[in-house]
């Protein structure tokens, strides 16, 4: 009988200091979301990559609204600055003109200030370069940027192709466009009020959404073609949908799930990213109909997801702007296995900086079907170095930089067909 209960106590013990040790190990465990910035605790609405000289942190621009708001960047990696037009006039969009050194910036707050204006990075002047009362973005498409503007029954969109001269298109006349995206080939996807718009070379045409459209995401890679909407304003019928179309029109949308105040739309690992207003949460579906969602980030203290950006550029993991700052999103879960990373190991290169050829280097652990590309920081492909099986054991390449400009690129290695590692270089002249 004593030797049952010693052993019964040994086994209590046993059970306890392995409970202990699960507790302890898991607070030790890497977190999902955790803040990136912490002196950038304050609403945060718009997030771009940059190639401007003198930009740290990859080159991103923000977008800060409200008082003592507007165009914001790190001048190194302890130095925020950031640019006001007027002490009571935020920014709510921005996008970076790289060619000419200057920050196209959408300020606005329902006042006669707001407007279109542009940012000299080197003298820290604004230009206006008009005023429109409530914009709600400015953004660049394949060297065309578009500005989107209006509430509720007025407003437009307008282009420019230099940034110097911009032109009203005159199908959006009086309506307020919230997004324009382009998914492939030439087609465009544009949003204002509950109706998603597609233009097909020069023909626009509608399709009408049971709710407003917040935003549209369009999925060019892996996949081809998919373009999702984000839809609601706070009622029962807020969703996600995917848009069915093909040949230049629009056949139905097909809702993901539903989603009270859904507002942004990303990718990660496949899935697709659903961040809400209003603390109705942050998510994370499979892009097929009526998936369940999978909330991350439910402990946390933000109530607001407004935008998304992948950091740093062509990683598994990506950043958000909320209501109280920007998070880093790793280790979600979703798709991510140990194994993906074994094919290929220590992605390096030297000199870097380097002026005009770096040398790549990475290890093979086994025979792999290989592409290693260069983009730059807007994620466009510069060169594409490998494209070939290749195999087991070190490999090496050279990349001149010597036709291409000054700035920072990121060499991005795919093995078997999935996204391995990248590597920053910065290219000095």
């Amino acid at each position: 009988m004593f030797r049952i209960k010693r052993l019964f106590v040994c086994k209590s013990v046993i059970i306890l200091l392995f409970l202990f040790l699960a507790v302890v190990l898991s607070g030790q465990e890497e977190r999902d979301l955790e803040m990136l910035y912490t002196d950038l605790q304050r609403p945060i609405y718009d997030m771009v990559y940059s190639g401007i000289t003198g930009i740290s942190e990859f080159g991103l621009v923000f977008a800060i609204p409200g008082m003592n708001g507007g165009v914001a960047y790190y001048s190194s990696s302890d130095s925020l600055e950031i640019y006001s037009v007027a002490t009571n006039l935020g920014a709510v969009s921005v996008a970076p003109d790289d060619v000419n050194q200057r920050i196209f910036a959408a300020f606005g707050c329902g006042s006669n200030g707001d407007g279109l204006y542009s940012f000299n990075a080197y003298s820290h002047e604004f230009t206006i370069i008009n005023w429109y009362l409530d914009p709600n973005f400015i953004k660049e498409i394949d060297d065309v940027y578009y500005f989107g503007y209006g509430y509720w029954s007025f407003g437009g969109l307008l282009y420019s192709e230099d940034g110097d001269s911009w032109s009203e298109i005159s199908y959006f006349d009086g309506l307020c466009v919230t997004d324009i995206e382009k998914a492939a080939g030439a087609v465009l996807f544009a949003s204002a009020g509950n109706f998603i718009y597609l233009k097909d070379d020069d023909n626009w045409m509608s399709y009408e959404v049971p709710v407003v459209i917040n935003d549209i995401y369009v999925r060019n890679y892996p996949h081809n073609e998919e373009v999702y909407i984000a839809c609601g304003n706070g009622t029962y019928s807020d969703a996600v949908y995917r848009v069915e179309y093909e040949e230049g029109e629009i056949n139905g949308l097909t809702m993901i799930n539903w989603f009270m105040e859904p507002y942004r739309l990303y990718e990660y690992e496949e899935m697709l990213v659903v961040g809400c207003l209003n603390n109705n949460g942050l998510y994370l579906v499979e892009p097929e109909e009526m998936s369940e969602p999978q909330e991350i980030g439910a402990e946390l203290d933000f109530t607001d997801v407004y935008c998304f950006e992948t950091y740093p550029i062509y990683t598994h993991n990506f950043i958000m702007g909320t209501d109280i700052g920007i998070y880093l999103v790793t280790n979600l879960g979703s798709g991510i296995s140990e194994d993906i990373c074994l094919p290929v190991l220590n992605l390096t290169n030297y000199p870097n900086p380097f002026n005009p050829s770096t040398r790549i280097e990475f290890t093979l652990a086994e025979d792999s079907e290989v592409e290693l590309a260069v983009y730059d920081l807007k994620g466009r492909l510069v060169e594409r170095l490998i494209d070939k099986e290749m195999s087991a054991g070190k490999q090496t390449v050279d990349w001149d930089g010597q036709n291409v400009s000054s700035g920072i690129y990121f060499c991005r290695l795919e093995a078997d067909g999935k996204m391995i590692s990248t590597k920053k270089m910065v290219l000095l002249k």
